[in-house]
């Protein structure tokens, strides 16, 4: 298990605003930088009135004559600090009450920052975290880590581990809503149904951490967890009940089984190891029902092939065999 969690958050924030302002005409952009130029104005005002206020009420304390008295200069002592409390008091309310109210009368904000802006912005989140696609977003309603409390979370799969982090679909703008994420690896994974606060729940466990999240992640992520996987060096192919998953150098493919008009296997007739000299690559092209291509390969060994055309020909797809003479060499091959 690993726990780790993104930081630049000034970029999501940024990112998000200027998508913001994109999104205005030019009229309402230009309400938008002055509204926000007044704010900055004002708030400059509201610091110079508070250290005027303070200090002015400070110096009042110099006009009150010491007692010599004990019992007096203690009272003195207390009074002192009553009015300084105060004074603080009235320093910050007093600004806040002018300029707030003004600004209230002039601020120009025409739409909420949009969720879908925010969502663009938290892409290099979803880099960072390894999210594609394929999730479930359910509520945490229990943490052993507190922070995910009462907290929707997003769950997802990146190759043999299960991701846990907050919803970083819809996006967010501050550290806040960054739960951080956790990475398990299926064979420390526990997961179970169970009742908590009269519901029906999912639970997670691993390590000392414990989820309580919602009842339809259950079976989410049980398949996640079945989901077959043939992985060589950098190169993955997956297979899930549904679709087809593979990974070409940094792009990610996800193709569902019902979207595939043809797919073309080609193996290789003679048994390759690196360094025999053998080409020992299978290649897939996928022609999907749109006619769009896909092409991409792997190695796998003789019983992962076998494994596979087993799975793809359970679906109703148009699958093609193909073999091809990889020549042996130096009396390797079958």
């Amino acid at each position: 298990m690993k726990y780790y969690k993104y930081k630049n958050y000034n970029k999501i924030y940024k990112e998000a605003d200027n998508q913001f302002l994109a999104s205005l005409d030019v009229y309402e952009k230009k309400k938008v930088k002055r509204s926000r130029r007044l704010g900055k104005l004002f708030s400059i005002c509201g610091a110079i009135t508070f250290i005027l206020i303070f200090v002015t009420l400070i110096k009042l304390i110099t006009l009150i004559p010491v007692p010599k008295n004990g019992f007096l200069l203690t009272l003195y002592g207390i009074g002192i600090v009553i009015f300084v409390l105060l004074s603080l008091a009235i320093s910050i309310i007093t600004p806040v009450i002018i300029f707030g109210s003004l600004f209230q009368k002039i601020e120009y904000n025409p739409v909420k920052m949009r969720k879908e802006f925010l969502s663009k912005a938290c892409a290099d989140v979803r880099r960072y975290y390894r999210l594609y696609d394929d999730y479930i977003i359910t509520k945490c309603f229990n943490c052993t880590n507190d922070i995910f409390n009462n907290h929707d979370i997003c769950i997802y799969r990146v190759g043999n581990e299960i991701r846990i982090t907050a919803d970083i679909v819809n996006g967010f703008i501050n550290d806040n809503c960054d739960l951080g994420c956790y990475s398990v690896k299926f064979s420390e994974l526990k997961i179970y149904k169970d009742d908590y606060n009269t519901k029906r729940v999912t639970v997670l466990e691993f390590n000392d951490i414990k989820f309580i999240i919602g009842i339809r992640a259950y079976s989410f992520i049980t398949k996640l967890l079945n989901v077959k996987i043939y992985k060589y060096l950098l190169s993955r192919v997956e297979l899930s009940n549904d679709s087809i998953y593979f990974v070409k150098r940094k792009d990610v493919f996800r193709i569902k089984y019902k979207e595939i008009d043809t797919l073309e296997f080609e193996i290789p007739r003679y048994i390759g190891i690196p360094g025999s000299g053998l080409s020992y690559d299978y290649s897939f092209k996928i022609i999907d029902k749109s006619k769009c291509k896909h092409y991409f390969s792997i190695v796998l060994e003789r019983e992962e092939e076998k494994e596979i055309i087993e799975i793809l020909k359970k679906e109703e797809i148009n699958l093609v065999l193909k073999y091809y003479d990889n020549v042996p060499r130096d009396g390797c091959g079958d």
